[in-house]
């Protein structure tokens, strides 16, 4: 009997059970799926950084020999180690696409993944070519490739389409933020190949570590052994965190689990809510049902589970199929827009006990809290549930007293007093509204974020329009040959080890010649003049380190033995090269030489000038952000998702709400329809407070969609300091559209007023 009085009962409120099971969907849907691609991608990313055994440390210098290697080897807790050759050059007939260039003696650490052709051979010449540029290419096995490192050009047949741990993410200078595996890939060649192999010099020492040595602790003990042991000032040691590829696929993880964690935040607070307020108005109307079944004999648990259950079964088939549906679902749609972005082989969805524990509480709270509703019909004996509920006591509140109220119009104080007589209800609605801006906030917000970057980086920051960059082989008479030539600013950017406190950071060092093509802003993001005699650092940096401005860091650049103890004179911003910036003449002051590595220019660039040995390439800022625009799939992909959540969240929860409202407040808009106010007005009265409801939720909507704006472009890699932007339009579209759902929703409601039942609307109990 009971199970009959269940289902009718879900079937005569099925607007707000279908209300509440569509936030438990969402909410774990999205809790579950993202947590399920994020875990899985951990997963996937894990599993191929053990099986082809990615380094444990990478130890950069000037130059590396064998008894480097055999010296690094007899440290207590290192496995193996190898020398490597890691230089850049272009694939000129392939639009001279960047290209990361590794000549190496043995391939046991970092080890090729072969999709087809032959094992990487360290005797054996030949080139052994990065997948995904090697495929989007039309490069084939058997393939002659020639690479141009500097001035010289290697050429070999491709013996393998390959995949490195190593090389799971990285840029070229025109990517910048986001990669372009077609317009920049990975070379891998034994040192046969090299130029002069008798006299190759090796640049790094790739350390692999034993696996009980393989914790943090350990790692960083090792390092701190190497570094005693070397001795030498010209050389960095860096970590798996401090490099590039594992750092940036570990913050995307990172990312997707908050952005998670907020979601369902959201969703469930919302369910919950709907749980209180539509499981206390079934009670409260079954009051008299309930004295009977008591009067029957039903004992008050049987009763009590009865009620429990609505609540407990719509969680459970909201939150389970969420959960399942959302581990299907998201990590296939996500992990397949990674496969653009990252190149990590066989990436799939992983369920964790986390996504198991966290939908059982989620149905748990969630009956938890039904029967904390419901409990207040359920605790009187039958002869008082059988009488009608004594009528409430109204207190008149502070403001109902006060002569202001006697100045309201009568729809201002029928809202108000409706409002604070039912506060979950308006509470619940608040939220709806807030949840719909802040998703439509953050979800726009991260176009303008990514737009802003790049309008700054190459608006503000940098106005060349090409850069030219140099070779090795060039000198700098060539270079300021050119500056004159093209009327631009000559450049060096070079790699920087950073030490503060034992805090170690591997960072860049941008040195600027007269010009006027580099500029700097403030953590304000206003213009900043660089100081004469001092250095910059970037904000990111130097929250990495721990310092602020006016303290000093030590430093060198890599490959340099000398080290330098500089006070930081200005912190500024910069959202892709963190570290430091100077003049060409506090540079010279330390007794360094400036190098240029590029030129930069406002001039149209000759297209032969690549020919020139000296040349390595030259960059079109037009093209590096139309080529950035071609990378954002991922992005999109998110943007659309939290738009998409806006707009089901709007609707939902204010279509439960106004189906609440209208049934509670049927009975007042009977008596308003007696005492001679016409459905238009009444409509106007309704629509009042929908308004207030709608203008407190934007408000709070905008503030947490800030918050969340904020949290995504904060956990990032330690490479990129991404800062909230939000444009006028998007605050319009936020806002007009918040208001679009609302006001939609609550004119369907308010149109019903036409049809009230005025004799059973007015009808006493009987």
């Amino acid at each position: 009997m009971l199970l009959r009085k269940m289902w009718r009962d879900l079937m005569k409120n099925k607007t707000q059970f279908i209300s509440i099971f569509l936030m438990s969907f969402l909410g774990m849907l999205v809790f579950v799926g993202l947590d399920a691609e994020s875990s899985g991608a951990a997963d996937s990313v894990e599993s191929y950084y053990k099986e082809y055994n990615l380094c444990d440390l990478w130890v950069m210098g000037a130059g590396f020999s064998d008894d480097d290697a055999r010296m690094a080897s007899r440290i207590k807790g290192v496995k193996n180690v190898e020398k490597r050759l890691a230089l850049t050059g272009t694939a000129e007939k392939y639009d001279n696409a960047y290209m990361y260039v590794n000549y190496m003696d043995s391939n046991d650490i970092n080890s090729l993944m072969l999709y087809e052709g032959e094992p990487f051979d360290p005797e054996k010449d030949g080139i052994w070519l990065e997948e995904w540029f090697a495929r989007t290419n039309n490069i084939k096995v058997g393939d002659q490739f020639s690479v141009k490192v500097d001035s010289t050009r290697t050429e070999g047949i491709v013996r393998g389409i390959v995949d490195a741990p190593d090389y799971v993410y990285f840029v070229s200078e025109a990517d910048v933020m986001y990669p372009n595996y077609t317009k920049c890939g990975a070379a891998f060649m034994s040192n046969v190949m090299y130029p002069d192999p008798k006299n190759i010099v090796y640049n790094q020492l790739l350390i692999d570590v034993y696996d009980e040595y393989s914790d943090d602790e350990s790692v960083n003990v090792i390092k701190r052994k190497i570094e005693n042991k070397f001795d030498r000032d010209d050389m960095a040691v860096t970590d798996r965190d401090q490099n590039l590829s594992y750092a940036t696929f570990d913050a995307e993880v990172r990312q997707h689990k908050a952005m998670g964690i907020m979601f369902a935040v959201v969703f469930l607070a919302i369910a919950l809510l709907g749980i209180v307020t539509t499981m206390a108005r079934v009670t409260a109307g079954q009051r008299t049902q309930i004295g009977t079944m008591k009067a029957l004999g039903f004992s008050k648990a049987s009763i009590t589970f009865h009620y429990v259950s609505y609540g407990f079964i719509i969680s459970a088939l909201g939150c389970i199929s969420g959960s399942v549906v959302g581990s299907i679902v998201m990590p296939a749609w996500i992990l397949g827009m990674f496969r653009g972005s990252y190149l990590v082989p066989d990436l799939h969805g992983t369920v964790t006990g986390l996504d198991i524990a966290a939908t059982a509480l989620a149905i748990f709270v969630s009956t938890l809290v039904s029967f904390l509703s419901c409990r207040k019909e359920l605790k009187d004996p039958p002869a008082i549930t059988l009488k009608p509920p004594a009528p409430k006591k109204v207190r008149h509140s502070g403001l109902e007293k006060s002569r202001f109220w006697l100045m309201l119009s009568f729809s201002t104080q029928w809202n108000i007093r409706d409002v604070l007589r039912n506060k979950l209800r308006s509470l619940m609605g608040i939220l709806g509204v807030m949840g719909c801006a802040m998703l439509l906030i953050c979800g726009f917000g991260c176009f303008d974020s990514i737009k802003g970057l790049m309008d700054k980086m190459y608006g503000e920051l940098m106005t060349a329009g090409n850069k030219i960059l140099l070779s090795s082989d060039a000198d700098a008479d060539y270079a300021y040959d050119l500056a004159v030539r093209y009327k631009g600013q000559m450049i060096e950017e070079t790699s920087v080890e950073f030490v503060s406190d034992k805090v170690k950071k591997s960072g860049s060092a941008t040195i600027l010649d007269r010009g006027n093509f580099v500029h700097l802003q403030d953590r304000k993001l206003k213009p900043l003049k660089l100081n004469e005699n001092g250095i910059a650092m970037t904000s990111k940096m130097a929250g990495l380190l721990g310092l602020k401005e006016g303290d000093r860091v030590r430093w060198h650049l890599v490959g340099d033995d000398k080290w330098q103890y500089s006070r930081i004179e200005q912190i500024y911003r910069d959202p892709s090269i963190q570290g430091i910036t100077m003049k060409r003449k506090v540079f010279e002051d330390m007794e360094y030489t400036f190098k240029p590595t590029s030129v930069l220019t406002n001039m149209s660039v000759d297209p032969s000038l690549v020919d020139e040995d000296e040349v390595s390439s030259v960059l079109n800022i037009e093209g590096m952000k139309a080529s950035f625009a071609e990378t954002m799939e991922i992005l999109n992909a998110m943007v659309y998702v939290m738009v998409i959540a806006a707009v089901l969240l709007g609707v939902v929860v204010l279509y439960n709400l106004g189906v609440l409202s209208f049934v509670e407040k049927t009975r007042e808009m009977a008596t308003l329809k007696v005492l001679g106010f016409n459905s238009a007005k009444i409509r106007r009265i309704l629509q009042k407070q929908n308004l207030w409801l709608t203008v407190i939720g934007i408000a709070a909507g905008l503030w947490a969609g800030w918050g969340m704006l904020y949290v995504i472009c904060t956990t990032v890699s330690d490479t990129l300091d991404m800062f909230p932007i939000l444009y006028f339009p998007t605050y319009v579209w936020s806002i007009g559209g918040t208001f679009l759902v609302s006001i939609g929703v609550n004119f369907m409601f308010s149109g019903k007023v036409k049809s009230i039942d005025m004799v059973d609307a007015l009808k006493g109990v009987e």
